[in-house]
């Protein structure tokens, strides 16, 4: 897709696009690693491609400004980034949650509780937390899909702004080779 000419927005909203593909491949590896613990491997190695993707997307942005980008305008471009891809992965972890396993939230839940009733405990720290966990899921008190789903997304923009700023900061230091010719 032809980039040049195009404002750090729209730019952010394609790159937005792939990242969200991105994290909605590492929330399925995890989703899966539930099952097939090797999957969590995968989503390891999803969550470290994250900060070299966006570095990829902002140094690609910068050279074709011939250096001309300011560091906020970088900085924009991956806030951007990360509020596209949450729009994406927010949609795609709703369907899961609601339709396609819509009992994804107790099964966390349950598996947490037994976590915690399984840790040795002397001072019942862990059993309190351990029956607090069991009371919800009896008494219903869940979160909803909608609930989560919008919190992760939340989360998203957030870290993912904070990333952006360290990372418009590194894909400005290198300068431009040769970026007048």
């Amino acid at each position: 897709m032809e980039r040049k000419g195009q404002s750090i927005y729209a730019r952010g909203a394609v790159d937005g696009l792939w990242m969200g593909l991105l994290v909605t491949a590492m929330f399925g590896c995890m989703v899966w690693s539930m099952s097939m613990p090797l999957a969590s491997i995968a989503a390891i190695g999803l969550m470290i491609a994250v900060p070299f993707v966006l570095y990829r997307f902002l140094r690609s942005s910068f050279t074709e400004s011939r250096g001309m980008l300011t560091f906020s305008a970088l900085w924009m471009q991956g806030i951007m980034t990360f509020a596209a891809a949450s729009v994406i992965f927010g949609f795609c972890t709703y369907v899961y949650l609601r339709w396609l396993d819509a009992g994804f939230i107790r099964g966390v839940m349950e598996v947490a509780a037994d976590y915690y009733a399984s840790l040795p405990d002397p001072d019942g720290r862990f059993d309190e937390i351990s029956s607090q966990l069991n009371a919800m899921i009896e008494r219903n008190m869940l979160p909803q899909a909608s609930s989560m789903v919008m919190a992760w997304m939340w989360l998203m923009v957030f870290s993912g702004s904070l990333l952006s700023m360290l990372v418009a900061a590194l894909a400005r230091r290198r300068g431009t080779k040769n970026a007048f010719d």
